[in-house]
């Protein structure tokens, strides 16, 4: 990240903008409020606005230390990708692979729980777990190569504490499930599905922001919709089904600032507008084209009277 902020700085400054039009500033640890160089930054009354791309947690000291200023927060998201009955299970089975494999599931759109109807709940798995087998861990770098190491050992660890509460609580785990051998470092973790999830499990409370498909099951669209909303996050979802009316339904009613239909869950176009839902924690604002100058741009109404004749 540091080095791509760099590079970034570089491009826009060979652009020909003055010097100082865009300033890149380092800082050490994670923003809690305490941290000097972020907390003045979100505190100075010389900014007028603040963006982050950031846990939840920290969105949410973020809004509550920069007070009135304007806002742009793009935050966590526990995204279902959910398969109906009727669904082509076998674009599911690769979209939800794509979804929750890719990046090695640190991306906060990721498909963090598969909820799959109960008629096709074998059928998909049993497709699912055939499309995390093509997915090779590795140096990135390196061709063929598909999933890469966490990000550093907290975000690993909590792969590790999920899998272990999802595994007491009576879900399976059908591939995968643990850290790799052989590689530089402890932080690659295989490609892991995990079946039987239920709701009190920390796969559906939390982001596990690893290479882990877990798959929950649903009686009813009526079930899953249930499911699907029912945790503090709001950010992307995505629906397989070919029924369109259940796909209408399906986009009323999730509870998510985007809904995909037959789509993965990683779908996003720069244009178009991205961010979460009002009354959830996955953000405030929207991130693509147009709409984040909007987000980042004071709209201003300025009314003239033009008087011709004197009462």
């Amino acid at each position: 990240m540091v080095g791509s902020a760099a590079m970034l700085v570089e491009c826009i400054q060979s652009a020909g903008f003055p010097p100082g039009f865009v300033n890149l500033v380092f800082s050490d640890g994670d923003f809690t409020g305490r941290e000097e160089v972020g907390d003045e930054l979100v505190t100075n009354s010389k900014v007028a606005g603040v963006g982050l791309t950031g846990h939840s947690s920290t969105g949410e000291i973020v809004s509550k230390r920069a007070g009135m200023k304007k806002l742009l927060l793009e935050c966590g998201g526990l995204g279902p990708l959910i398969v109906l009955d009727d669904s082509d299970l076998g674009r599911a089975a690769y979209a939800a692979a794509l979804s929750s494999f890719s990046n090695a599931g640190q991306v906060c759109c990721a498909a963090e729980r598969v909820i799959v109807h109960e008629r096709v709940y074998e059928q998909f798995v049993e497709r699912l777990v055939s499309e995390a087998k093509k997915w090779k861990l590795g140096n990135p770098l390196e061709e063929g190569v598909m999933v890469g190491p966490m990000n550093n050992e907290p975000t690993a660890s909590k792969v590790d504490e999920h899998i272990k509460d999802g595994l007491n609580k009576g879900a399976k785990v059908l591939l995968g499930g643990k850290r790799a051998e052989g590689f530089p470092t402890r932080l690659y973790y295989e490609p892991t599905v995990v079946v039987d999830v239920t709701r009190d499990m920390l796969f559906n409370q939390d982001e596990t922001f690893g290479p882990v498909a877990p798959v929950m099951m649903g009686s009813s669209d009526s079930e899953i919709l249930e499911i699907a909303n029912s945790t503090i996050y709001g950010l992307q979802a995505a629906v397989f089904t070919r029924d369109i009316g259940r796909a209408f339904r399906f986009s009323r009613e999730l509870k998510a600032g985007q809904v995909l239909i037959n789509e993965s869950t990683l779908y996003w176009e720069p244009q178009e507008p991205f961010g979460g839902i009002g009354g959830k924690k996955s953000g405030v604002g929207r991130l693509g084209g147009v709409y984040t100058i909007y987000e980042m741009s004071n709209i201003k109404t300025v009314v003239i009277h033009t008087i011709t004749n004197s009462p």
